[in-house]
C-alpha cells in the first residue's frame, strides 16, 4: 500500500511515497497467497478487500485515516470469512464501510461496517434474479476466447458503489441459469442489482447486454451527486477484439468507448473506476487492452498490453 499526499505528488513528480506491505503473515495465514485487491475509504477509515489464494474466502481490513496521513506505524482490524471468495467494498461510503458479495445464485449479501472503533461487522441477505453462470464463451475475429470457463471471479460481485440510500452492485453474468438448455442472453452480460440500504430490500436490477457481443468485469463507483459510473470490458462475438468502455448508470444510462481496434483476447479484468480529485463530480476510470508484441507477432502468447486512464462526467 503506497500512500502520498497531492502536495507530495506534486512537489516530488510521483516519486514520494510511504509504502506498507502487508504480507500475508501480517495477518497469520503463513505460506498464503493474496489477489484481487480493492480499496475503499469512509469518513474516519481506509478499506481494503483481497482474495486467500490457498486457505479461501476474503478478508476485509481496515486502518484510520488519521494513522495512514502521520505514515508511522499504522494499527488495522480485520475479518477473514472462509465462505464468500471475493468481497467488494464500496465507494463513497461516510460514516460506514459497505461491502457486497454474492452468497449464492440467486443472493446477495450486504456487510456494513459502522465507523466506531469498537463497532463489529453486520450483514443482510437480498434476494435476487437467479444469476446466469454457464456458457462463458466469447470469441474475437482471431477466434481467441476472452472469457473461458476458467475465468477466476466468474459471477462474482465486483463493482460496488454507495448513491446516497441506495448500494448499487455490479457482476459479469454468462449466457444460461446452470441446469438450463435455453440461453437467457445471446452473449455473456453485466447484471446490476439497486438495494435500499434503508429498507434492505431490492429496488432494481438491471442488465447491460448486446446481441453482438458480451460485457464482463464491471467497477462502479459513486459521485457526491449520486450519479453512479461503471467501467468495463467488452467485445467478443467474433465482430470485436476485447476493449475497454466507461459510462453512467444511475441518473442517466449512457456509455462510452475508450479503445478501439484489432486487440487480443488477452486481458480485461483488472478494471476500476473512481471519483476524481479535485473535481469529484468527474470521474477517472482504468482499464487496458492487449496487442500482439510486434517483435514477436508469430507468438500468441506474447503480448504488450496498453493502459488507459480516463476521465469524464455525465454529459
Amino acid at each position: 500500500m503506497a500512500v502520498a499526499s497531492p502536495d507530495q505528488i506534486r512537489d516530488s513528480r510521483g516519486r514520494s511515497w510511504t509504502f506498507y506491505h502487508l504480507t500475508p503473515r501480517t495477518f497469520h495465514f503463513e505460506n498464503d497467497e493474496f489477489d484481487y485487491p480493492d480499496v475503499a475509504f469512509g469518513d474516519n477509515f481506509l478499506y481494503l478487500t483481497f482474495n486467500s489464494q490457498k486457505q479461501g474466502g476474503a478478508i476485509i481490513l481496515r486502518y484510520p485515516l488519521q494513522q495512514i496521513g502521520e505514515k508511522t506505524t499504522i494499527a488495522g482490524q480485520f475479518v477473514h470469512f472462509t465462505d464468500p471468495s471475493y468481497i467488494g467494498p464500496a465507494q463513497l461510503t461516510g460514516d460506514r464501510g459497505w461491502f457486497g458479495t454474492r452468497l449464492n445464485s440467486a443472493t446477495l449479501r450486504v456487510y456494513g461496517w459502522a465507523e466506531t472503533q469498537s463497532a463489529g461487522i453486520t450483514h443482510f441477505d437480498v434476494p435476487v434474479a437467479t444469476v446466469r453462470s454457464e456458457d462463458w464463451s466469447s470469441l474475437t475475429p482471431d477466434e481467441e476466447d476472452w472469457l473461458p470457463p476458467s475465468s477466476k471471479i466468474d459471477t462474482a460481485v465486483t463493482g460496488v458503489a454507495r448513491a446516497g440510500p441506495e448500494l448499487w452492485l455490479a457482476w459479469s453474468g454468462a449466457r444460461k441459469i446452470s441446469g438450463r438448455d435455453q440461453n437467457a442472453f445471446p452473449h455473456p452480460h453485466i447484471g446490476i442489482a439497486v438495494i435500499s440500504l434503508q429498507g434492505r430490500r431490492l429496488i432494481a436490477q438491471k442488465y447491460l447486454w448486446s446481441r453482438d457481443h458480451a460485457y464482463a468485469w464491471p467497477s462502479l463507483a459513486a459521485n457526491p451527486a449520486l450519479e453512479v459510473g461503471i467501467s468495463f470490458a467488452y467485445g467478443g462475438g467474433r465482430t470485436r477484439g476485447l476493449q475497454h468502455g466507461v459510462g453512467t448508470v444511475r441518473r442517466k444510462w449512457e456509455f462510452m468507448l475508450t479503445t478501439s481496434g484489432r486487440t487480443t483476447g488477452s486481458g480485461g479484468h483488472f478494471v476500476r473506476i473512481r471519483t476524481s480529485f479535485p473535481n469529484v463530480d468527474d470521474f477517472v476510470a482504468g482499464g487496458y487492452i492487449a496487442l500482439k508484441d510486434p517483435k514477436r507477432p508469430d507468438d500468441p502468447t506474447k503480448v504488450v498490453n496498453h493502459p488507459h486512464y480516463v476521465v469524464f462526467r455525465s454529459a
